[in-house]
């Protein structure tokens, strides 16, 4: 019996042997209250031998002279008995790559091998590959990655892994091909730069949007074509990125980066055999003004407010002014103009205020950061002494995950706190109080909807600012529990022991379209609800990036098994739109665990064909702007022909053409900015805009009228762009952002590739003819909140109704303010959560220099609670080329209501919201939703397009998701509505979520397309008497026959027909040479995915018709409502015959099998019919025969015949 553990103890580790201290670490105390505490005691790597250790608790009262030196009777003392010895093992090494170093999902030139068999840790791991590395997966598995440089591409050896085992030696080799082999040749043509050749210096067109260069590899051997760049010095890019674009034909056309860090020669290398070649010498100067560095840091200044908001200032340089910045504060806004924007000034004034949440102390570290690595970092202070403060932290009561579909969960977290718990930090992602599921802030439950394909590492309590980590270990001893992410399969489960796997179709092939495909296979002792995800090899952005990163990988490219209860398979279905050529993917089980398609069957493999895949967004040609030259080259009478002038009004623009040569141009949109005032002007476009052309080639323009009365000149400059084509690929340009990073992958989908050399373009100029002087800004008259909540009538931010009125009246009495442009209200809450209100109602014109703006807007669910909110408002323009911003602290001097209190605001728990769904197809009768508010949903319905209403089942409610269940058939896209009970009423609600439902993938498999066939002969196809040549081979003249056409039929006068069964005996005696030949149906059988026979009915009772002394009919029957009948055609003379609309020649002597099946009703959609047919030929001569091989693929379109 253990003895009695004391309140408070220390523990301290002895053994028998002092000199084995060094292997046992210190006790690790892992969780602890008033009556009880947790260790973890490590043993690491003992050496062989038999141990008695003793692990002794000491009274933490005690004196220390008492814990070390004095036996007591306080001491309580615990004693571990164990041996540890060698284990013999039978290590042997096994590859798991039957194909040898392929290309897998990662990007990665690879192979997958294991140790079996181990029982002991592997020491001593050689290879001969000094280009490869190893990298270890579960269970013993590990991965050989070859790593493809130009130094190592004239080896040829076939790599081997080798290791040695208790003295001996094993290994396991690798085939080299085609990676190491020496042929490998790529042709590379049509190799050019943008801009071309001879514009050695430019200016970039914006962060990451540098000089590019493109060429064509006619090349099928391999999926991964191996390029580099190198400097004059020797120096290798770490900037260099490339893609493919394009294919057509079996050329690839790809698209790659210039680097450009240093003012040198670059070369471009592709593989040509033992070595390899230059393809492309650069020699580029590149001037990077397009986002310059911020103002002088001592210019920061900040305010602090009493009501917990702060309130920054500071300069932006001349030609960075309307450019992007980042606000870090424990999380980070990218502030893009105007906000911030509060004056218009050549220093660019930014101001700004952010919330901060109620507490008593707190320092805090607040950045500003600009492009190029310009920082403010400034430390700050908040004392606020009404509020007492307690470090007490809050405490886990209870962590569950509930699993809804795929790797989505629910993450329910019981906390208890004395202090508001007003946010969860779970890794690198923050939750909010939007998913309080119940309780309150000091003593919540939250629910937060989780995918788990990343799992999760860690979560972060906030409290007060009081900051708690919660790392997956024990959180409560009594009773004891402990984090972990949920597993479907033991750390022991061999992931790689898949039993079966096959590929719906082998091929597919993808010209012009995306198409769909279906992977069946199957483990043994598995949960089948286990998610396990396909992820396709991404050959567009494996290559603008170092490696597939699934910490952030998008969960709408996982594709996601479901369990086939009639095949007992699990079934994936996925869409494939990628460059020809063999197409790796992964089976993932979560992103750290998976199972290479380098590793599974034949059957299991995906090839694409493409004959015209464009994987490039659409692009600009024929860009010409209006006016063409800047108006200060320029006098004004000059220039005056030159404008577009209608009733005092001036255009300008651009005219252009949009190209997509394969998918077709579908939507997209410019816009144009003032970079004077900071006006903006959108434009958006669909083929329905072109003035003329088709989406392949169209004819566009886009147009600003300005007035020439009261205005001032100014540069317009086209500052973002994004096109999309009919497959989604999408092109793409900014100036008012670097979210993206301001890597140089960001230019390889660039719209105005044609024209990096002129950068000029992209501003076009307004000459104003007679410019006002206006040196004042405009004035803010009003910011009012027309629905103002307030403590007895608060907004309630948990309901559906939670929409904020405002009034803002500006004026501007010198130059007026600018039409076309309004201000936008931001509303901020805690943790750099900022919301934007820019849906106008309506404006109101007072007078010539005085406007009213109206406001609506719908704040997010959850938003501002349990802290409040405070509002800023950026920009008022007027027409003098000035605007004016105010942050909360300009609101609140002005005496405006600048802020909703916490006492004004409210969220209630049970009003149901849609956040999101399960991938759904048409052939689906179950759907997940998932949100919030769904305790006390009654009824949930259907909302079809033409408004009809169907009622569907609640199969199961975790209250913030549901299960619906018995869809009905047909379905499209549809609305969800609810009926709840809240504040004791029955209510109805439909929700603004469109379900839209994916279409079921065709399981009808294509027959495959007969390649173009040889022809052959000497001459060729017998010469012109003899036959012709075409795509299917040679086309003989009778009586020749053959693929040479150098073979004649042997007339044959007549055939025996049986009676009983539709056989015919064929024999002939033809100058001392004889031929004997019989053709007969067996049996029927039906075939399942596996190969496994399900039914099979062997012929032997037929019933005989005899139709005329050529035709036959033969009838039986296969079961109760299906039966098959054959009819024979026996051909004495030269015929042709119609078939699946074809014209089929038939030589004299031949016979045509006509078989008809009649209503077979297969047991499954996915099996297969197999008929067997026997034929046997014999002939006493052994020389000049031929079979029907000898007659090529010569049958025109396909194999049904």
């Amino acid at each position: 019996m253990d003895p009695e553990i004391p309140d408070s103890v220390e523990l301290h580790i002895s053994n028998n042997n002092q000199s084995f201290d060094s292997y046992f670490w210190s006790p690790i105390l892992l969780i602890s209250n008033t009556t009880a505490s947790l260790y973890e005691v490590t043993i690491n790597q003992i050496p062989i031998g038999v141990y008695n250790h003793s692990i002794i608790a000491y009274y933490s009262e005690l004196p220390v002279f008492r814990k070390l030196y004095a036996t007591t009777p306080e001491n309580i003392e615990y004693f571990i008995n164990y041996e540890c010895s060698i284990i013999p093992d039978s290590l042997e090494l096994k590859s798991y790559s039957p194909r040898g170093l392929e290309l897998d999902v990662f990007g990665d030139i690879s192979a997958y091998f294991r140790f079996e068999n181990v029982k002991s840790q592997v020491h001593r791991i050689n290879s001969n590959c000094f280009e490869c590395f190893l990298f270890g997966l579960p269970n013993n598995y590990n991965k050989i990655i070859f790593l493809m440089t130009e130094l190592n591409l004239g080896y040829n050896y076939t790599p081997y892994i080798s290791i040695h085992p208790n003295g001996g030696e094993k290994e396991v080799f690798f085939r080299p091909e085609p990676y190491f082999n020496l042929s490998v040749t790529d042709n590379i043509i049509e190799a050019q730069r943008y801009p071309a050749l001879g514009y050695d210096v430019l200016a970039k067109l914006s962060v990451g949007y540098g000089p590019l260069f493109s060429f064509k590899s006619i090349n099928n051997q391999y999926t991964l074509p191996f390029y580099f760049q190198y400097s004059d010095e020797g120096i290798l890019s770490s900037d260099f990125y490339y893609r493919p674009i394009s294919s057509k034909d079996g050329v690839t056309k790809y698209i790659g980066n210039i680097d450009y860090l240093y003012e040198t020669n670059y070369n471009i290398g592709a593989q040509d055999g033992p070595g390899y070649k230059y393809i492309l010498n650069s020699l580029i100067h590149v001037e990077d003004k397009s986002f310059n560095d911020m103002g002088d840091k001592y210019n920061f200044t900040q305010e602090i407010s009493k009501d917990n908001y702060f309130t920054v200032s500071f300069f932006l340089t001349q030609t960075s002014i309307l450019g992007p910045f980042n606000i870090e504060y424990y999380n980070t806004y990218e502030s893009t103009f105007p906000f911030g924007h509060s004056l218009s000034d050549k220093r660019g004034i930014v101001k700004f205020s952010f919330f901060t949440e109620p507490i008593s102390y707190q320092e805090g570290k607040f950045i500003v950061s600009g492009y190029n690595g310009t920082k403010f970092t400034e430390g700050f202070k908040i004392e606020v002494e009404s509020i007492e403060y307690d470090l007490s932290a809050p405490t886990f009561e209870d962590i569950e995950f509930i699993h809804l579909f795929d790797h989505n969960y629910i993450l329910r977290i019981k906390l208890k706190s004395k202090y508001e718990i007003f946010k969860l930090l779970i890794d690198e992602k923050y939750y909010y109080p939007v998913g309080l599921l119940n309780g309150t802030l000091e003593e919540p439950t939250f629910d937060f909807h989780v995918d788990l394909f990343n799992p999760i590492t860690e979560i972060l309590a906030y409290h007060s600012r009081e900051l708690i980590l919660m790392e997956p270990y024990y959180y409560s001893i009594n009773p004891l529990k402990y984090f972990s992410n949920p597993k479907f399969i033991d750390d022991d489960f061999d992931i790689f022991n898949i039993t079966f796997s096959k590929m719906l179709y082998y091929e597919i092939d993808v010209t012009n379209r995306t198409v769909g495909n279906i992977l069946y296979f199957n483990y043994t002792n598995i949960n089948i609800e286990t998610p396990i995800a396909l992820v396709l090899f991404d050959p567009v952005n494996k290559f603008a990036s170092s490696k597939l990163n699934f910490n952030d990988y998008p969960t709408d490219k996982l594709w996601y098994s479901r369990w086939n209860s009639s095949l007992e398979l699990f079934q994936i279905e996925f869409y494939v739109n990628s460059l020809p050529g063999k197409i790796p993917y992964g089976l993932f089980f979560d992103c750290n665990n998976y199972v290479p398609s380098n590793s599974l069957s034949n059957d299991s493999q995906l090839r694409v064909i493409s004959k015209n895949l464009d994987l490039y967004g659409p692009i600009f040609e024929n860009l010409s702007k209006f006016p063409l030259e800047p108006p200060l080259d320029i006098g004004f009478n000059n220039f005056k022909q030159k404008q577009e002038l209608e009733e005092n009004e001036y255009s300008l623009g651009y005219t252009f053409n949009i190209i997509d040569e394969y998918n077709g141009f579908k939507e997209g949109y410019i816009t144009l900015r003032n970079i004077d005032d900071g006006s903006l002007y959108n434009f958006t476009l669909t083929p329905k805009d072109a003035i003329s052309g088709t989406k392949y080639n169209g004819s566009y323009a886009i147009k600003v009228k300005l007035s020439t009365e009261n205005c001032v000149g100014a540069q317009f400059d086209l500052i973002e762009v994004k096109l999309f084509d009919e497959q989604g690929f999408n092109s793409t340009f900014s100036r008012i952002t670097f979210s993206g990073g301001t890597s140089s992958a960001n230019g390889l989908s660039n719209p105005f590739i044609n024209y990096l050399n002129n950068p000029y373009l992209l501003s076009v100029y307004f000459f104003c003819p007679t410019p006002i002087e206006d040196l004042s800004n405009p004035n803010l008259l009003l910011f009012e909140i027309v629905n103002a909540p307030n403590e007895t009538n608060p907004i309630d931010v948990g309901s559906h109704n939670r929409f904020l009125e405002f009034k803002v009246i500006a004026q501007d009495k010198d130059s007026g303010l600018k039409k076309g442009q309004f201000p936008i209200i931001y509303v901020a809450t805690t943790n750099l959560n900022i919301y934007e209100c820019k849906n106008i109602t309506s404006i109101d014109e007072i007078d010539q220099f005085t406007a009213q703006f109206n406001y609506k807007c719908q704040l997010p669910i959850g938003y501002g609670y349990p802290f409040g909110m405070v509002f800023q408002l950026y920009t008022i323009t007027n027409n003098g080329g000035l605007y004016s911003g105010f942050t909360t602290d300009d609101l609140n001097k002005a005496g405006f209501k600048y802020k909703i209190d916490r006492t004004e605001i409210i969220m209630s728990l049970n009003y149901p919201s849609i956040a999101g769904t399960n991938r759904i197809l048409k052939q689906d009768k179950e759907i997940w939703i998932y949100g919030r508010g769904f305790s006390k949903v009654d009824q949930v319905s259907l909302v079809l397009p033409n408004k009809t209403k169907v009622k569907v089942e609640i199969d199961k409610n975790f209250k913030s998701a549901l299960k619906l269940r018995n869809l009905p058939n047909g379905l499209s896209r549809f609305f969800i509505e609810f009926t709840f009970q809240e504040n004791s009423s029955t209510q109805v609600y439909q929700d603004d979520y469109e379900i839209i439902i994916g279409n079921d993938i065709d399981n009808t498999p294509d027959y495959e397309i007969n390649p173009d066939q040889v022809c052959e002969g000497k001459p060729k196809c017998g010469g012109p008497s003899n036959g012709y040549c075409s795509s299917t081979g040679c086309v003989c003249y009778s009586p020749w026959i053959g693929k040479d056409c150098l073979s004649q039929t042997i007339i044959i006068p007549d055939i025996d027909i049986d009676v009983n069964e539709p056989m015919a005996n064929i024999s002939h005696n033809d100058k001392n040479v004889i031929y004997k030949s019989i053709v007969s149906i067996v049996s029927l059988r039906e075939i399942d995915i596996t190969g496994k026979i399900v039914f099979e009915k062997k012929f032997d009772k037929w019933n005989y018709t005899k139709l005329s002394n050529e035709s036959h009919l033969y009838q039986n029957d296969i079961s109760d409502n299906s039966n098959i009948k054959a009819k024979l055609v026996w051909y004495e003379n030269e015929s042709n015959v119609t078939f699946a609309n074809q014209i089929i020649h038939m030589n004299p002597s031949t016979i045509k099998y006509t078989i008809d099946i009649d209503k077979y009703q297969f047991k499954s959609r996915l099996n297969s019919l197999e008929l067997i047919m026997s034929a046997s030929f014999e002939s006493s001569k052994t020389n000049d025969i031929c079979s029907s091989s000898d007659f090529g693929n010569t049958t025109n379109g396909d194999n049904s015949i």
